[in-house]
């Protein structure tokens, strides 16, 4: 019976001196110190093309000489000796055959967005850049932003 006691005692006293324990005997609980989160940084405006504002680079030239078939295995593709940025049917690895071809100065950053659309970034001497968004298979392209 004493060996229960002296463990109830034990517990009891460790219990109350762990951090952040509140004693019994005080007469107000003392509460952690509020922390506010600090407000998120705004992204600068994506620049727009107006009226003595930055101009609106032109789009890339886009240019398909085959249709693109649904099942295709499409890839973009940057050949040695030639300029601008095909898309190749691997379909048949041992013979990849180009579809399309992007052309045009300041395009980059060409990435797959669907399987049939294509979305680059255009940029001019001036800085000025717009994200454009080609829909293979129409051979239409619009200005994102």
């Amino acid at each position: 019976m004493r060996c229960a006691a002296l463990a109830l005692a034990l517990v009891t006293l460790a219990a109350c001196s762990l951090p952040g324990a509140i004693p019994l005997d005080s007469p107000t609980p003392t509460t952690p110190a509020s922390t506010t989160p600090s407000p998120l940084p705004t992204a600068p405006a994506f620049p727009t093309a107006g009226p003595g504002g930055p101009s609106t680079p032109h789009a890339a030239r886009l240019t398909c000489g085959s249709p693109i078939s649904p099942t295709a295995n499409l890839t973009l593709v940057t050949l040695k000796g030639d300029t601008g940025v095909k898309v190749r049917d691997i379909s048949d690895v041992s013979q990849p055959t180009s579809l399309c071809s992007f052309s045009g100065a300041g395009a980059s950053y060409f990435r797959f967005r669907t399987a049939t659309q294509v979305s680059y970034v255009v940029s001019d001497a001036a800085g000025d850049g717009a994200l454009y968004l080609a829909d293979l298979p129409s051979k239409h392209t619009s200005l994102v932003r």
